[in-house]
């Protein structure tokens, strides 16, 4: 766990989100893992996919009694590979990539040994969710638990991506995906930071694709996708 992280979890609140962030208010941190890199990129790139990081686990078998504290984030950005090979002392990270902080909780819970012997044994390990795992109770006051319910969210709850789609919505632009144009998209213009895409033989459409987002180019295509507003 990166020092930024680990001082997060110790933190009474979360830091606000910033456009200059600092040492000291930053809203997001490096995460790093062993397993389950696949499973991160998936998390980054479903729009509504969320990250739930543990600490300080504590797990009664007898009353199936889960007790922890979690932060909920979002990766971004690209996941990089350590090079093991090169530092085979390297035991307890083989990837990393950045996170966004959305929320933070302390958790009491009933759950089963399924879903913690799956999803918290093994440390630095990414899973997907499976609500199988526990009974459909449990599930319900999983969820409950960290804010996940309709209704329960807040703006500061909100990820980056929500609340654009919210400022989006109140100006009447409407957000699309690519699947939705159906037609082919080509690559018109590429930068350094951005792809410019254009949908052949429809000049309503332009698509800014931003790449290697990262804490320098942050806080840049935030104000970005604002002012395209």
């Amino acid at each position: 766990m990166s020092r930024p992280l680990f001082d997060t979890f110790e933190r009474r609140t979360l830091p606000p989100v910033r456009f200059q962030p600092t040492e000291t208010h930053c809203n997001f941190a490096r995460l790093y893992i062993t397993m389950g890199a696949q499973n991160i990129k998936k998390c980054r790139d479903e729009r509504n996919a969320i990250l739930v990081i543990v600490k300080d686990v504590s797990y009664a078998r007898g009353e199936n009694r889960l007790r922890c504290n979690v932060i909920i984030s979002k990766p971004f950005g690209e996941l990089r590979e350590l090079d093991t090979i090169g530092f085979p002392e390297l035991q307890d990270a083989r990837y990393w990539t950045r996170v966004a902080f959305l929320d933070k909780m302390a958790l009491d819970l009933k759950v089963g040994p399924k879903f913690f012997d799956k999803y918290l044994r093994t440390p630095f390990k990414v899973s997907e969710y499976d609500k199988e795992k526990i009974t459909l109770q449990q599930h319900d006051a999983f969820l409950a638990a960290l804010n996940l319910r309709q209704g329960n969210s807040s703006p500061e709850g909100l990820s980056i991506w929500q609340r654009l789609v919210a400022e989006a919505n109140r100006v009447k632009v409407p957000i699309e995906s690519f699947e939705s144009l159906g037609k082919p998209i080509q690559v018109d213009a590429e930068g350094f930071f951005k792809r410019v895409f254009h949908v052949p033989g429809d000049d309503k459409y332009v698509v800014q694709n931003f790449k290697e987002i990262s804490e320098g180019t942050l806080e840049t295509r935030i104000k970005e996708a604002v002012c395209c507003l």
